[in-house]
């Protein structure tokens, strides 16, 4: 028997291909608004997976917190997405719904990742410069 996280990997493996292949042929007959769901319900598995071990309450809270999240915020992001690279913001909405959704609670993460960042770029603008 294969370990528990192993399996749930696999089966994450899985139902991923499984959502993407089907919002890939299905997304001009079910709409944008089902592969966004799609690709939510897709990523949130990743989420839960990564996620530490939790009760299963905890687990639909976060499942629905990613779906949620990334339903809200899919639009928009891949909107600036296409304007900035000259994408087709359809073709963008599963792989930023799945981008979304697959981060779950790890926001502050991101958002500790990019302050250090902004932090070390703007020290080494204003760094004094050696003196020979």
């Amino acid at each position: 028997m294969a370990e528990p996280a192993t399996a749930a990997a696999i089966s994450t493996v899985s139902a991923t291909s499984l959502i993407v292949l089907a919002s890939k042929y299905l997304g001009v007959d079910i709409g944008p608004l089902a592969v966004i769901i799609l690709g939510a319900w897709c990523g949130s598995f990743w989420a839960l997976v990564s996620a530490p071990a939790m009760t299963r309450l905890q687990s639909a809270g976060l499942a629905m917190r990613a779906i949620l999240l990334s339903v809200l915020m899919t639009g928009a992001v891949s909107h600036l997405l296409s304007g900035a690279f000259g994408w087709q913001s359809d073709e963008l909405l599963i792989i930023v719904s799945i981008g979304i959704a697959a981060l779950g609670d790890r926001w502050i993460d991101i958002f500790n990742s990019l302050k250090e960042a902004i932090m070390t770029g703007i020290g080494n603008v204003f760094k004094k410069k050696d003196s020979q």
